[in-house]
């Protein structure tokens, strides 16, 4: 326990130093001012029928036409004149003022070697399921295995939003663990575990490369590395010394992170499933059904630590999304497994991917119509404005119920 909150007093110190650096630096723009931003797509702009738009940090760019689109990886220098324009937001009763640029102008600069490797990867395994699979499960597909939601259809994005399930086909950090420990798996039988643990870390680094390195990927891939390297040099691993580690890695290099609710989410949906999913765990004590039980603590300690965060930045909850999860869940690790092995053989002969993605077709359906049953029963609680106090209470009062329980038999020989 010291030297966890050694590590934390240490890495906190670090972070608020870089913090300071990087707000001090950072570059202010005025309104009515010229300016000239450079920026690299990390996922595609978001397009309608005849617009595109995208955010360079917390600046709105939107493009009066389709064509040409950009897609990942491609690098950009956008021009023009910075203007705000301000609405009232009803759900949140509050102004909310937007920064855009007006007549806006792009030049397309040159994508670097490994975004052009990447964006070929990607567009074999897109091109090979979409040819095997309907459209629609193609999209579930992808989003599943690559976090790859473009091609998802619309009302199914939907659904999945109102029934809670979505993380299940965005960038998730599920998506890594499985992967690796299926890697991991397959490759220790033909090499020495050393070199198996050396190959997977690579192909870890290049999965998050061709997802798009979403905060919940970059986090989980940074913890499996942490977890690998300790194996290969014989320590031990502290899977929340793992999670600092990720999260002082991501903001030290990016400290605009720390707003974008996606790492928030990750961080702390990741913690809860390591303090708070044994604790629910000790309540349970049957083994009949031990998978759902697992999914279900594992989706009710997400929920606990991410509650407050999801009711401040979208004002209401779907109670329904722990019983959707529960019924969805258990498919997630086999689409993986189908879905990488079929994105394996994409890339080299795509005829051999085609019976895994058959496979993984009727957990796709089940897939698809148990949240489209479950969204007909989603009413969702509308609540007004989370406050920030309100959020450092719960937080309190869930850490304090965590030291609390963490030993019990401890706790219950102090007292005799």
């Amino acid at each position: 326990m010291k030297t966890l909150f050694l590590t934390i007093a240490v890495l906190s110190v670090i972070l608020s130093f870089k913090f300071y650096l990087f707000y001090s630096n950072k570059k202010s723009y005025s309104i009515n001012e010229k300016v000239s931003i450079e920026h690299t797509f990390w996922q595609e702009p978001r397009v309608t029928f005849y617009s595109q738009s995208f955010y360079i940090e917390e600046i709105l760019v939107n493009l009066p036409y389709k064509y040409p689109q950009y897609s990942y990886g491609d690098r950009v220098r956008v021009t023009g004149v910075l203007k705000e324009k301000t609405y009232l937001s009803k759900r949140e009763d509050r102004v909310i003022k937007v920064l855009y640029l007006d007549n806006p102008r792009i030049q397309i600069l040159e994508k670097k070697l490994y975004f052009q490797a990447a964006q070929q990867v990607r567009e074999k395994i897109i091109s090979s399921f979409q040819a095997y699979l309907p459209s629609r499960q193609a999209g579930m597909s992808l989003g599943i295995v690559l976090g790859l939601k473009e091609g998802i259809d619309k009302d199914m994005y939907e659904q999945m939003k109102k029934t809670g399930v979505v993380h299940v086909i965005a960038a998730s950090g599920a998506n890594v663990s499985i992967m690796s420990a299926f890697l991991l798996t397959v490759i220790n039988t033909l090499v020495r575990r050393k070199l198996a643990l050396i190959f997977t870390s690579f192909v870890i680094i290049f999965y998050a490369l061709i997802s798009g390195f979403d905060p919940p990927i970059v986090r989980a891939s940074i913890m499996a590395l942490t977890a690998f390297c300790a194996q290969i040099i014989g320590r031990q691993n502290t899977p929340i010394l793992a999670l600092l580690l990720s999260v002082f890695i991501m903001l030290f290099l990016n400290p605009l992170l720390i707003l974008d609710i996606g790492f928030q989410l990750s961080f702390l949906s990741t913690a809860g499933i390591l303090y708070i999913k044994p604790i629910i765990d000790r309540f349970s004590k049957t083994a009949y059904l031990s998978f759902l039980k697992d999914d279900f603590s594992t989706t009710l300690s997400a929920q606990v630590v991410t509650l407050p965060i999801i009711l401040h930045n979208f004002s209401s909850y779907s109670a329904i999304s722990i019983i959707a999860n529960l019924s969805v869940l258990w498919t997630i690790p086999i689409l993986m497994v189908l879905g990488i092995i079929s994105a394996f053989f994409s890339l080299f002969l795509p005829i051999l991917a085609a019976p895994f993605l058959y496979l993984s077709y009727p957990l796709l359906w089940y897939f698809e119509h148990a949240v489209s049953f479950f969204q007909r029963f989603s009413f969702p609680i509308e609540v007004g404005g989370f406050s920030i106090y309100l959020i450092f209470a719960y937080y309190c009062f869930v850490l304090a119920f965590v030291l609390k329980k963490k030993n019990p038999i401890s706790s219950r020989k102090k007292h005799e």
